[in-house]
């Protein structure tokens, strides 16, 4: 009846009998109260505050246990009403925690409350409540846990975890299905880095959490787990509880709790009494088929990884994961893992056995290539890698390497790339050419183009060094980008046939051989047929473009 008395005062000592009366009944009347109607009405949400005050008063903490317990369940729909308890749970909690002097309670339970509501946003993602009228985001489950995840770090003081988390979205991507582990992770840090009081709890808590529980459970542990390993307490953390866990985390079928597992079995690699070393190629396996992203968060830390290994093996199974991502579609990908790459080989001498020769090679080509994707921050991360390459094989690369000029505007520059590669490492020079082979069926236009530019100047200056069989695969390769869809490709990939064609007619008819014979006795042989009339450069631009016009066309 509380809503047909209109006079503040009254309403006030209605209130106090009423929680009065409650006390003695806490759980029977907290669980009335929890089937109230989402949002929360000032009715509802007064006696919340009321019952809280009450049961400061009295030194009781029945009326958090009942919300903790509700908290820990999975939500679940009715099928007439939205009766979602543990997003009531939360709710009601949001407003228990506005009473000043629950401060000491919440403190009590602050650990279990904290993760409690981590897992509830987890579980919260995708559902929704039926319209009533307020504000959309008032609507959204995972918002309302997150406001209280909010409510509750302020009560304990945590100010600058909280805006640490909110200028780096994290609130954001705690209520992303694909994003969570990420928001978690970034609280977790957050709280490391300022050195809250309350980790070492939380941090003893997780050890059980991440034993039981569902998928979201179990993830949302996981992700808060592998920051704590940060803080110098977790090194006293028994071998059962730390690496082992861990583990056992690489066959999980979680992508996501691998790579986490692979991050925190880096993190422990400095802790001593840790072979971590000896599991390197286990973590490596565990990431097959692992999101690029992913795979480069978990490999992050390359001083821990490189530190005390004893064998190339150990870092080749690395770097050959991170070639692969070299190509992946999104470009924050590519790049952090060119960038990871890089800072490997910095981090390595060719002395000390840890990186072979050929992963360093293989990687040239990707590199060059990449950077001419026409992105600044790529091109960047691409020079400082092929530097880092540069001096572990201790080759003066041109200087065009580095001036990232476009080639299309300056061809001259491919020119000399490729007549250094061919003059001074022609023992490299075939595996380069079948490198760039790759990328003439790249999705990227800017990456088709620059190898049809490679591939036109390398076969050129490497002349007799070609065979014919590979002349042929080639020639069709770069004849088929007269079709590309791109005009840009379209016309390089012209003038690089051009180019190929003439070595091809070069050496069917022998014309090297035949000068230097001539030069000597130019009576005694006759000179070979000459080679077939070819379009000229500019007749084949033209030819290309009518052709690219016309596939437009249809």
């Amino acid at each position: 009846q509380l809503r047909a008395i209109h006079h503040s005062h009254a309403r006030q000592v209605v209130m106090m009998a009423l929680c009065l009366l409650a006390h003695a009944f806490i759980e029977e009347v907290s669980r009335a109260l929890l089937e109230c109607p989402l949002p929360l009405d000032s009715d509802a949400a007064g006696m919340w505050r009321t019952l809280a005050r009450t049961e400061a008063i009295c030194h009781s903490h029945r009326l958090l246990d009942v919300l903790l317990k509700e908290l820990q369940e999975r939500p679940s729909t009715s099928e007439d009403k939205a009766f979602i308890i543990p997003l009531a749970a939360a709710s009601a909690l949001c407003e228990v925690l506005s009473v000043s002097i629950c401060a000491q309670t919440v403190a009590r339970f602050y650990p279990r409350l904290l993760m409690a509501l981590l897992v509830q946003v987890h579980y919260a993602i995708g559902l929704s409540l039926p319209d009533s009228g307020v504000s959309r985001k008032e609507l959204i489950p995972a918002c309302c846990v997150v406001k209280t995840v909010k409510t509750l770090l302020l009560k304990m003081g945590c100010h600058y975890e909280f805006t640490s988390v909110e200028k780096e979205g994290g609130w954001e991507l705690l209520t992303s299905s694909e994003e969570h582990h990420r928001g978690v992770g970034l609280l977790a840090r957050a709280m490391v880095h300022y050195s809250c009081r309350e980790l070492w709890r939380i941090l003893y808590l997780l050890v059980p959490f991440l034993e039981r529980g569902d998928k979201q459970h179990k993830l949302t542990a996981m992700a808060f787990f592998v920051e704590l390993l940060h803080m110098p307490q977790a090194k006293r953390l028994p071998e059962k509880y730390s690496v082992i866990r861990l583990l056992k985390g690489l066959t999980d079928p979680d992508p996501v709790i691998r790579a986490l597992c692979v991050k925190g079995l880096i993190t422990m690699a400095d802790w001593p009494g840790k072979e971590i070393k000896f599991l390197v190629p286990a973590m490596i396996n565990s990431l097959c088929e692992v999101d690029g992203r992913l795979v480069v968060e978990a490999l992050a830390d390359v001083k821990k990884i490189l530190r005390g290994l004893d064998g190339a093996s150990y870092v080749g199974c690395i770097t050959s994961p991170l070639r692969l991502l070299f190509d992946d579609e999104r470009v924050s990908v590519r790049s952090a893992a060119i960038s990871l790459f890089g800072n490997m080989v910095k981090k390595v001498k060719k002395s000390q056995g840890l990186m072979k020769e050929e992963d360093v090679l293989d990687s040239m080509i990707p590199l060059l290539l990449h950077l001419q994707e026409g992105n600044p921050d790529m091109a960047e991360k691409c020079k400082n890698a092929l530097d880092e390459c540069s001096r572990f094989l201790q080759w003066r690369l041109p200087k065009q390497v580095g001036n990232r000029k476009a080639w299309h505007n300056h061809q001259e520059d491919v020119d000399e790339i490729c007549q250094y590669l061919v003059k001074t490492h022609q023992e490299n020079v075939q595996r380069f050419l079948f490198q760039s082979q790759c990328y003439l069926s790249s999705t990227q236009p800017s990456l088709r183009r620059a190898a049809a530019m490679f591939i036109g100047f390398l076969v050129m200056r490497m002349d007799n060094m070609m065979r014919m069989k590979d002349l042929d695969i080639i020639s069709n390769a770069l004849g088929g980008l007269i079709h590309d869809p791109e005009a840009s490709v379209c016309i390089f990939a012209a003038q690089a046939h051009e180019r190929v064609l003439a070595v091809y007619w070069k050496l069917k008819y022998g014309l090297v051989e035949q000068r230097k014979v001539n030069s000597d006795s130019a009576e005694k042989h006759k000179s070979p047929p000459n080679p077939p009339a070819t379009p000229s450069t500019s007749s084949r631009l033209f030819n290309a473009l009518s052709l690219w016009k016309l596939a437009a066309k249809h």
